[in-house]
């Protein structure tokens, strides 16, 4: 977490983690719970990474507008995303080197992750509490409870699919290989943070990027539990009262 600790004490700017727009609703009971856990997640991440002191400088600011976000797409919450975050956004120092050398593909711009990505919940991720919740008090390190995910948008993304000649399957409309979200587990958020103050998510669609419906960082297919993984993906999770 050094990239995060240096870059509170050079821009002065006491704050960190992303924005969470609320798109799934009808359940507040779920929501609260999805956030005691998500919450739970992050300290336990911290914690293990020997960063519990940065936790009080953690700011995950929820927003909730049911008239507007319920089962938003993520294409909506970009839009709302970008509109707030180009009014609040708080810029890195710029290198030195940026003098000479342009910013090369991959280099992430002088915004605070903060003000890059953002987290979309809706009813894929939520419904992911559940099992998350019911197997954590007995988890243990070879058998970890199932992941707590959420959606993380790039706010930075421009949809090039209409001119695009190489086309994947469609997810939301989109057919290039890097849609410009991914699904990933709640506890790598503070990682994740930390490693993208200088590259970008889209630098990674060839390494470690998992297109949707697969989730970061295991890059697997199948919505069925997996030996020894104990995952299941957002959108094929079982809805209260289906078999």
């Amino acid at each position: 977490m050094g990239d995060t600790c240096r870059e509170i004490h050079e821009t002065g700017f006491g704050e960190w983690g992303f924005v969470i727009y609320r798109c799934a609703y009808g359940d507040d009971e779920a929501w609260y719970r999805y956030l005691k856990y998500f919450k739970q997640a992050i300290h336990d991440k911290l914690v293990d990474q020997n960063c519990a002191f940065l936790e009080k400088y953690a700011r995950w600011t929820v927003v909730e507008d049911e008239a507007d976000l319920r089962a938003a797409s993520k294409l909506r919450v970009r839009q709302r995303f970008v509109d707030w975050r180009d009014r609040n956004t708080v810029w890195r120092k710029a290198p030195e080197i940026s003098k000479y050398i342009p910013r090369m593909p991959g280099e992430a711009t002088l915004r605070l992750p903060r003000f890059t990505y953002c987290l979309h919940v809706d009813q894929d991720c939520l419904d992911t509490v559940d099992a998350h919740a019911a197997a954590k008090p007995t988890e243990t390190y070879y058998h970890p409870a199932p992941m707590l995910v959420v959606a993380l948008i790039d706010g930075d993304y421009v949809d090039l699919s209409a001119i695009d000649d190489y086309k994947c399957p469609p997810v939301e409309g989109c057919t290039e290989e890097y849609v410009g979200w991914q699904y990933m587990p709640v506890e790598l958020l503070p990682c994740f943070y930390n490693d993208h103050h200088y590259y970008t998510l889209e630098s990674e669609v060839y390494i470690e990027y998992s297109r949707p419906p697969k989730i970061y960082p295991l890059r697997i297919g199948s919505a069925r539990w997996e030996e020894g993984m104990r995952v299941i993906l957002p959108g094929e999770f079982p809805r209260q009262g289906s078999p």
